[in-house]
């Protein structure tokens, strides 16, 4: 955001005007947030400087940690010890210096007199000085809630701009009856230099070049234009630069695009890795790095890898999420996870991945949105195929008014929702008089059962919807997904036989177990089985 301001030629000095604008703006909360602690880092970094620089050396770790306490924790009076500095030692032995080392120790414990209290006023004072920003609340805990801000994302932020290095591990910083840092946390400080990456133009001319051919048609010679510079710049700048990812990145894009989809898995590794060397974990770009990888794996039919690289990209973005308000990309993420689990048929899994997915959207895009209608439709399948028919008809109700009211009633989406929700009706129908048949005549009725239930999405049809809904190049098939009902094949879903089971209190009349269908078989897992374990 405030690289294009300064395109624009706004100083960051009106970072407060532009926040005030903002605040009154409900569907801007998420950048508002944002824009907020990255108010708050600056102003704190300006009392840092000043702080840190009336501190001694030998001190200075006790004094950064009382400082993290101060601004971080939520203990009203933390308290600070001055270690024995090598100053102090010699004031016994050179009465000489006594005056100047009274005096450098007279400003090396400055920092006791801080507290949470004064800390907070000073940076509401120099919020309002610097920016025009008038803060709401008078300690990190009203702040975090009153701005929807996570704390561990305000102190990864102001570490990160003063050059402040802690040790990893698990800091208390809700508890109010102990201080979180102690001295033995601060490990570095290291200086934060500003640095502009020079934009290479031999890149910059092979993707126009690139694009030039794809648009075109000629996929191949695209291809042969980005290993060209690849082959080229690897050995100028070296294995790991972000120029490189996103070199890898086309190049995966477009074996994507070619339907060679290995080669595609090859190259998107390559950006991956190349991404979190150069950008960090913390940065959007290696997200959707790891979003496109899983679902390449996912097409590659290596369904392991692709939940393992799907779930690491959700940890990582809800570790570092700025706001605690949802987002785009948590959507994205929900929708993929659940579609994946729903196409391997673990539906106990991806029932609660599809309902985050249905709530986000319902937050962010509104109740009568298109990617609402969407999650809806997603996951009344995954209902229907666990036999919930009444909760399926809700959702799939809500997608045909969805469409009606935004497509038209005379949208070939909306008559194939229209479709489903009565196919859905007749399954549900269908399923509570087969029920109603079990309970009455027992054991003896489970032959009767016939397997008319709606099975999950195609294996293609998925990756169709995970690589046009994730923004990804990819040659859309002319196969339209259907509503792949079955009347006389696979047996159904564990779920509904488990119904079946429960009502004959989990045997039959000859105290036999009652039947239940096999597992379903994953294809190429690359040597691993994959067990509910894997997917917690």
């Amino acid at each position: 955001m405030i690289r294009l301001r300064n395109n624009f030629g706004i100083n960051v000095r009106y970072l407060g005007l532009i926040a005030g604008k903002m605040k009154s703006r409900p569907d801007l909360s998420y950048p508002f947030t944002v824009v907020v602690a990255e108010l708050i880092s600056r102003s704190a970094k300006h009392l840092f400087r000043q702080y840190a620089q009336s501190v001694g050396q030998q001190n200075l770790a006790a004094a950064v940690s009382h400082f993290l306490n101060c601004m971080f924790g939520s203990c009203p009076s933390p308290q600070t010890t001055t270690p024995q500095s090598l100053a102090n030692v010699q004031i016994r032995k050179r009465r000489v210096k006594k005056p100047q080392a009274d005096s450098h120790r007279q400003q090396s414990i400055d920092y006791r007199s801080f507290s949470p209290k004064t800390l907070w006023a000073r940076i509401k004072t120099d919020l309002q000085d610097h920016y025009g920003f008038a803060l709401d609340g008078d300690s990190i805990d009203t702040v975090l809630v009153a701005y929807s801000i996570r704390r561990n994302f305000l102190l990864r932020l102001f570490c990160r701009k003063v050059g402040i290095q802690i040790l990893q591990k698990e800091y208390a910083l809700a508890n109010k009856r102990s201080q979180a840092f102690v001295d033995e946390d601060i490990i570095n400080l290291f200086p934060v230099v500003k640095c502009v990456s020079p934009l290479l133009k031999i890149i910059h001319e092979a993707r126009t070049y690139s694009a030039s051919a794809l648009k075109t048609g000629n996929i191949r010679a695209a291809l042969d234009i980005l290993s060209d510079c690849l082959s080229s710049q690897s050995v100028i700048q070296g294995g790991i630069s972000s120029e490189l990812a996103l070199l890898y990145f086309e190049t995966a894009q477009l074996h994507y695009l070619s339907d060679e989809v290995p080669f595609a898995v090859l190259e998107m590794e390559k950006a991956v890795v190349c991404s979190e060397r150069a950008r960090g974990l913390d940065d959007e770009t290696t997200f959707s790095y790891t979003l496109v990888l899983a679902i390449m794996l996912y097409h590659n039919e290596q369904p392991l890898l692709a939940l393992r690289c799907a779930y690491r990209a959700r940890y990582l973005f809800c570790l570092l999420n700025p706001s605690t308000e949802p987002h785009g990309f948590l959507f994205r993420l929900d929708l993929s996870i659940g579609v994946m689990l729903h196409g391997l048929r673990y539906h106990q899994h991806s029932v609660a991945y599809l309902m985050s997915a249905v709530n986000i959207s319902e937050k962010l895009y509104g109740a009568e949105h298109l990617e609402t209608a969407l999650a809806h439709y997603v996951l009344a399948r995954d209902k229907a195929c666990r036999g919930e028919f009444r909760d399926a008809l809700q959702h799939q109700k809500v997608v045909v008014s969805i469409y009606k009211k935004i497509l038209g009633e005379n949208a070939v989406k909306t008559l194939e929702a229209c479709q489903l929700y009565g196919q859905l009706t007749e399954q549900g129908v269908s399923y509570a008089r087969q029920l109603n048949e079990i309970q009455r005549r027992g054991a003896k009725a489970i032959t009767l059962v016939q397997s008319t239930f709606i099975l999950p999405m195609s294996h293609m049809s998925i990756c169709e919807l995970l690589s046009v809904k994730n923004d990804m190049r990819y040659r859309v098939s002319n196969i339209t997904p259907g509503l792949y009902l079955s009347t006389c094949g696979p047996t159904p879903d564990s779920d509904v036989m488990s119904q079946v089971a429960a009502l004959l209190g989990n045997s039959g009349e000859d105290g036999r177990s009652a039947p239940g269908p096999s597992p379903p078989r994953e294809k190429n897992l690359s040597g691993a089985q994959m067990s509910a374990d894997d997917l917690d």
